[in-house]
């Protein structure tokens, strides 16, 4: 074990700090938490916010130079997710762990200050790196200065669920997850859009193979998706990797403790959903049926689950509701914004993933790639 206690925090390289900080405070209703100082800004070469969302911590650093951090990642790619930072116990101990199970460090361990330690390692994930961070409640990260204490906003989040990355080929980052991070398997899930009911097929369509890993000892979770043949090159999980240069990060989940309540806010702010399969609720009664899931124990009306396109799923646990953004380029309308999105989700017992969602979310994004 690596003596994961969660995600710390995620951070983003983008072109334009004032841009993006409107859709965070204004669209998302994140609080701004910290704030590049001067001197760090002078040392680093790139200015930096950290934004919270309940537990969520997001970090957006634009460039001042040519050479810093986040310029050097946007030569590559377009606006995206630069860094997955997790908090642990003991710093020491996760650097010893992961040297032994063949992990290569990026920097050696800063020890600078005893309320924070951290290093960084290279992943399977091209640009993307993972950090490592013990620290005290108090401090986000040196040369950061608190700019509010604030912890609520007006969207109730709870924080991250989870993430998903998109792959050309899955397996070494799955490997890689397993032997180095010490991750193990919590689902998966295949499929092609091309196989229809009744045993029809269509000429064209888009598929994925999706495994989802989980540390144990933090709960966090990894979604990581591939194409699917056939028609390898019009999977909507290669054009990801085509539009973002690379494989990355393609969604971050919020968890929400009411959906309903929390698009409300969402949509008053101009934010668009992706809209579910036109066939997505009829077929409510048949899929719970057959997992054996009394449709009685969902709290929420169906009409308004409907009216509002969010997705529900149920398993022996209970449900879960979700819904996706459109993409965040799209949504600030920029031109090398990020191919990415958020997802909203509110677990009500079940802990896993569903089928039923995970393909009319796909559906979806395939009918607005089509129409685009």
């Amino acid at each position: 074990m690596l003596g994961m206690t969660g995600l710390h925090s995620l951070h983003f390289a983008v072109k334009n700090l004032a841009e993006t900080r409107r859709f965070y405070e204004e669209q998302m209703g994140f609080v701004p938490l910290f704030k590049a100082s001067d001197a760090l800004v002078a040392k680093s070469g790139q200015e930096s916010i950290v934004y919270g969302g309940g537990t969520a911590r997001v970090v957006l650093s634009a460039p001042k130079t040519d050479t810093c951090k986040a310029a050097r990642y946007l030569k590559q790619h377009p606006e995206g997710v630069m860094s997955v930072a997790f908090s642990v116990k003991d710093l020491g101990a996760t650097f010893r762990e992961l040297e032994v199970r063949g992990a290569t460090p990026i920097t050696e361990m800063n020890e600078a200050q005893s309320n924070y330690k951290d290093f960084e390692i290279t992943t399977p994930l091209g640009d993307v790196q993972f950090r490592f961070i013990q620290s005290s409640p108090e401090v986000f990260a040196p040369g950061f200065d608190r700019i509010s204490d604030a912890f609520g906003g007006p969207i109730p989040w709870i924080g991250v669920d989870h993430i998903t990355v998109n792959l050309r080929t899955m397996k070494p980052f799955i490997d890689w997850l397993h032997e180095v991070m010490g991750f193990e398997q919590f689902w998966e899930i295949q499929f092609h859009t091309t196989q229809l009911e009744a045993g029809k097929t269509k000429e064209s369509g888009s598929g994925l193979k999706s495994i989802v890993m989980w540390d144990e000892e933090s709960g966090f979770k990894i979604a990581s998706n591939e194409p699917m043949r056939p028609f390898f090159r019009t999977s909507q999980i290669e054009k990801f990797v085509e539009d973002n240069r690379g494989t990355g990060v393609q969604h971050i989940a919020m968890a929400v403790p009411s959906i309903i309540e929390a698009l409300d806010v969402l949509e008053q702010r101009g934010f668009k959903f992706l809209a579910a399969p036109a066939t997505y609720y009829d077929r409510l009664h048949e899929r719970f049926a057959a997992v054996g899931f009394d449709m009685a124990r969902i709290q929420e009306p169906i009409a308004e689950l409907k009216k509002r396109n969010i997705l529900v799923d149920g398993s022996k646990d209970g449900y879960m509701l979700q819904i996706f953004t459109d993409e965040l380029r799209f949504i600030e309308s920029k031109e090398f914004g990020a191919p990415a999105f958020y997802e909203v989700i509110q677990r009500a017992g079940d802990k896993g993933f569903g089928y039923g969602n995970f393909r009319a979310l796909f559906e979806a994004i395939e009918a607005l790639q089509q129409g685009r």
